[in-house]
């Protein structure tokens, strides 16, 4: 049996768990933050605490003071189990702890075509070898081991993509929520379990639907996309030009529609007015983006499309999908 996951926690004043997720929580005055604060020194939208794909983070958002054990910070800061985050009008802890949601499949695979598999063995190997336990026949015999102990080890055997990170043969990469991995033109996205059934059931084998409403929630840093998958909501942040690369996707000028591809001497100009930048700097952003995008179930090549030999992007919605900008 797997490992339980591990979940980030706001603790606040009286014992009382916020949950810390991909879309972040809120701090400050506004009746429309996660957390709403009283006070007069606190701004409208003070502070986020993200479970970012560099770890968990605080990021200051208003002019206000924030402090993480008694230290004030500039912009932004890692977090560790225990500390002590200060903003006025509210003193609340960080705590990690293991989720409580259990299943005995911790961990599932789901390949690009929508197959899903429970990671119940000790060890998963994805090759073309007769031994492994995801066969490929166009991989190399052995091309990544995952590894289900405390917690859940990618190990190259050939050069890996990890959430746009490249990861070189014989490195070990850790990973406590939803990555998507890439093995040449093959795509998988391995993460915890959302259900404690012991099968995958049809619906779960299918592909998720695209988003139906697509909404961005705008933030003083960066902000946060909302997004209805398959009847479900899910929020994600965005740090600042990561969000600006969805806004200008989700409401290019017209002619062109969202959900279509947007092409670059659209979009450059307008997520770098004034400047010079090129394609390299754009399929830099997207690669990064896409990280951010992986907590939404949906293959993040997929929905944070290039058009075929560059030259355009689009953000993938479902037929007649509702956009709202907040």
């Amino acid at each position: 049996m797997s490992a339980l996951p591990l979940r980030h926690w706001l603790v606040l004043p009286g014992a009382a768990r916020f949950a810390i997720t991909a879309g972040g929580v809120v701090i400050g005055r506004s009746s429309r933050c996660d957390v709403v604060i009283d006070h007069p020194g606190a701004s409208r939208q003070h502070a986020i605490v993200v479970d970012h794909d560099e770890g968990l983070r605080v990021m200051a958002l208003g002019r206000g003071r924030v402090e993480v054990n008694g230290a004030a910070i500039e912009h932004e800061r890692a977090l560790a189990d225990g500390d002590r985050l200060d903003v006025p009008g509210l003193t609340a802890r960080i705590m990690i702890s293991a989720s409580g949601i259990h299943a005995r499949h911790g961990w599932t695979l789901r390949t690009r075509g929508g197959a899903r598999f429970g990671l119940t063995r000790p060890t998963f190997v994805i090759g073309s070898s007769a031994s492994a336990d995801l066969r490929i026949g166009h991989l190399p015999l052995e091309a990544v081991r995952l590894e289900v102990a405390t917690g859940l080890t990618v190990i190259a055997q050939v050069p890996i993509v990890v959430d746009g990170v490249a990861v070189p043969p014989g490195e070990r990469r850790a990973i406590v929520a939803a990555v998507w991995i890439e093995i040449g033109d093959d795509g998988f996205l391995v993460g915890p379990s959302a259900t404690d059934r012991d099968a995958a059931t049809a619906a779960e084998l299918q592909v998720p639907s695209l988003p139906t409403v697509a909404a961005i929630e705008f933030l003083p840093r960066g902000g946060r996309l909302h997004a209805t998958i398959g009847g479900h909501l899910v929020t994600v942040y965005l740090s600042e030009k990561r969000c600006d690369l969805i806004a200008a996707l989700l409401r290019p000028p017209m002619p062109l529609v969202a959900g279509e591809f947007i092409p670059d001497e659209v979009l450059l100009p307008r997520l770098w007015p004034g400047r010079t930048m090129t394609r390299v700097d754009l399929n830099t952003l997207v690669h990064r983006t896409r990280q951010d995008l992986a907590p939404l179930g949906i293959d993040p090549g997929e929905l944070l499309a290039r058009a075929p030999g560059g030259g355009a992007t689009r953000f993938t919605l479902a037929p007649g999908a509702l956009v709202q900008f907040e």
